[in-house]
């Protein structure tokens, strides 16, 4: 993929310091291995990927990664940056004198392609074409204030086109190299599409996803249309704690009511608990459990009437039907094992473990762990 073509002066193994930045900037470590430095180019790669899951880790978690996590996502953006510079010594320092008089006598084609990568139309300002590149500008800018959602999509789209010709436009092309602007050209095209949907398919269904609250049953901790992290990675490693609020699938007795979508309640009962709601207070082991999260900070256990209605009346077709134990936390229970007992913060309104039972551990999808919209209540959800 990463030719190594020969130049028109200058020794075989001379390299497009700019081409090296262009191919750093796809993935950094790329350029370097273009330049010939194989070494340095697969450690910068494993490195990059290795500091890009650190900070994805450090986003997602509720864990306080702290300084750990805040070094991780600086280092990840130096080497990211660091790389270009990087591979375009690297370029030069690979370069004989005659080539690097002969490439800095014109207009260099591969820095047009790199300008325009940055803002459409500074390729073509830095060729001369000073028409099409102050209407390519101006379109950008208009597009980021009139219609921003549809910035990326056309980048992805017009970049490709937008920096193909300001290669064309430059006098000196480096015929032995012009095979590249292809290569270039395709994964610039292809790249981000393919990447985002392998990614975006790999990251949610494994590390991480996105959810929004949709009812009230967890307020006040959460409230409808809030927008928080879920993550899927925490619990391949431990099991999930009392107080942690979880994504779960719907138990076999939600599916019997005909509840599909996944649902977000807290974990009060741990397998091996004896718990018990005693004067509207959870107890746990014999001893009252601190509930500050609570809407009212009284939990009541409801009759089987209740919980009947609360299937019917939901905005689904449901059907209702019998909790899976006769009306569960009216007497002390024990949870068996690799079970937990849900329930929502908001005591009164949540459809909970009291009405259907509980939740399997392997129904259990991930934590909530962050909340990331509206911006003024951003943060980790387990801070009071």
């Amino acid at each position: 993929m990463l030719d190594k073509e020969p130049e028109t002066s200058g020794k075989p193994s001379s390299k497009e310091p700019w081409l090296a930045v262009n191919w750093s900037m796809i993935l950094p470590g790329l350029g370097h291995l273009y330049v010939g430095k194989p070494l340095q180019g697969w450690g910068i790669i494993f490195a990059y990927l290795a500091l890009f899951l650190l900070s994805l880790f450090s986003v997602i978690t509720a864990q306080e990664t702290g300084l750990i996590g805040f070094v991780a996502i600086v280092l990840f953006l130096l080497l990211g940056f660091g790389s270009w510079v990087g591979a375009y010594r690297a370029a030069i320092y690979t370069n004989d004198s005659a080539f690097e008089n002969h490439r800095t006598t014109l207009k260099d084609p591969w820095l047009a392609v790199f300008l325009s990568r940055f803002i459409l139309g500074a390729g073509h300002l830095y060729m001369g074409k000073w028409i099409l590149g102050s209407i390519l500008i101006v379109a950008e800018i208009l597009t980021w204030i009139y219609a921003p959602a549809l910035v990326f999509l056309g980048l992805w789209f017009v970049l490709p086109f937008v920096a193909n010709h300001a290669y064309q436009a430059a006098s000196d092309q480096r015929k032995n190299s012009k095979n590249i602007i292809l290569k270039l050209f395709l994964l610039l095209f292809i790249a981000p599409i393919g990447l985002s949907i392998t990614l975006g398919l790999a990251i949610r269904s494994l590390i991480v996803e996105a959810r929004y609250i949709p009812s009230g049953g967890m307020e006040p901790t959460l409230q409808i249309n809030d927008r928080i992290v879920i993550d899927k990675v925490s619990y391949v490693f431990r099991t999930p704690k009392r107080g942690e609020i979880i994504l779960f699938e719907p138990t076999q007795a939600l599916k019997r009511g005909g509840f599909e979508n996944a649902f977000l309640k807290r974990i009060i009962g741990l397998p091996g608990d004896k718990v018990e709601i005693k004067q509207n207070v959870i107890w746990i082991n014999n001893q009252p459990l601190q509930e500050p999260y609570t809407m009212s900070g009284t939990t009541e256990s409801p009759s089987p009437d209740i919980c009947r209605s609360n299937y019917v009346t939901m905005d689904v077709e449901s059907k209702p039907i019998d909790p899976p134990i006769p009306i569960y936390l009216s007497q002390p229970q024990t949870i068996p094992p690799g079970h937990y007992l849900v329930l929502g913060d908001h005591r009164e309104l949540s459809l909970d473990s009291r009405c259907w039972g509980l939740v399997k551990r392997s129904e259990i999808i991930g934590q909530a762990t962050k909340r990331f919209f509206p911006f003024n209540r951003m943060g980790r959800l387990d801070k009071k």
